[in-house]
């Protein structure tokens, strides 16, 4: 077997910042479920909180995308 190269620092923090978001929204939903199963009438709450991290964890993702994206232009 061929021995890989190193990976880039870039491509370790964009693995590392997709694994943490990911952690960070599974705690979100199990943490929603369990306040749920106790207090029934948080139903509504729970699932406006999550639509909202869900929402803001997608919004900061895509501005970074969006970011690297045009940095070339910034050699212009």
């Amino acid at each position: 077997m061929k021995p890989r190269a190193p990976r880039s620092l870039h491509a370790r923090l964009v693995a590392g910042v997709a694994v943490w978001t990911a952690g960070i929204l599974g705690m979100a939903a199990i943490a929603g479920i369990v306040i749920v199963a106790h207090h029934p009438r948080w139903a509504l709450l729970v699932h406006n909180g999550l639509l909202a991290l869900s929402g803001a964890a997608l919004v900061t993702a895509g501005f970074s995308v969006i970011r690297r994206s045009l940095s070339p232009f910034r050699l212009l």
